[in-house]
């Protein structure tokens, strides 16, 4: 049947359109979309890029499952409160302040500190050995090391130390690798800030003689070798170096 020549034309956003039509619709779009990317992007704040992560579309994947799991976690624990959300919304409306308090927790706060708790707790020494105690003692086969390259895998193990790198040339460089030095990390290339450079003997022992002292950078794109030697103070650290070797 035809439409009467003056009917006002159809909305775009009419019934069966896939656009949010109320707040509410919109407030449940969101809270099964964004806690995903949060969570991502808080992770890869601490973490930093994963080796496998180069791909937009595998991020994008990562934050839809991470939103699923959030979404299961929030229904499992606050199923009553969710259903009274959808099905009474004139209720909630009376409330925006709670609603959009607790929208901003389990939306923003929930995953970024989800995520947070979730890297340091599994790169904490007494995970790892956990974990490695576990697979020794059951026997079980050691799973796949997502580590990138040997030289992640070494820096990120790596505490408080002693450093010193052969070059192409056959020269010496080092010192004190501490909480104020750096290391890059996949998928930059590889350099190192070292923050108390010390002056080395030609076969690569350290000296007393502090060279820089603000630090030194050492793009390590020729580099040989790189020796981590136990931690001691700079001060001592270097004579005792310089004795033992």
């Amino acid at each position: 049947m035809a439409e009467p020549f003056n009917a006002p034309p159809r909305s775009a956003d009419s019934e069966g359109s896939v656009v949010p039509q109320t707040w509410l619709q919109v407030l449940v779009i969101l809270a099964a979309i964004v806690p995903g990317f949060v969570y991502q992007i808080s992770r890869r704040r601490v973490a930093g890029p994963g080796p496998d992560e180069a791909a937009v579309s595998i991020r994008v994947l990562r934050a839809i499952a991470s939103s699923a799991v959030f979404g299961c976690a929030y229904g499992i624990l606050l199923g009553p409160e969710i259903s009274d959300l959808l099905t009474r919304p004139e209720d909630v409306a009376a409330n925006p302040r709670g609603v959009s308090a607790a929208a901003l927790v389990l939306v923003l706060g929930v995953p970024w500190l989800a995520a947070r708790l979730n890297f340091y707790v599994t790169t904490a020494t007494w995970w790892t050995g956990t974990q490695d105690w576990l697979v020794e003692r059951l026997r079980l086969r050691r799973q796949w090391d997502p580590t990138p390259s040997a030289w992640d895998f070494a820096f990120g193990r790596q505490g408080p130390c002693w450093i010193r790198l052969l070059t192409a040339e056959g020269r010496w460089v080092g010192g004190y690798f501490g909480y104020e030095s750096f290391a890059s990390s996949h998928p930059d290339g590889h350099d190192i800030f070292i923050e108390t450079g010390h002056a080395m003997s030609e076969d690569g022992r350290f000296t007393d003689e502090v060279s820089a002292p603000g630090g030194v950078f050492v793009r390590c794109d020729d580099i040989r070798m790189i020796e981590y030697l136990p931690d001691r103070t700079p001060e001592s650290g270097a004579s005792s170096e310089s004795e033992g070797d």
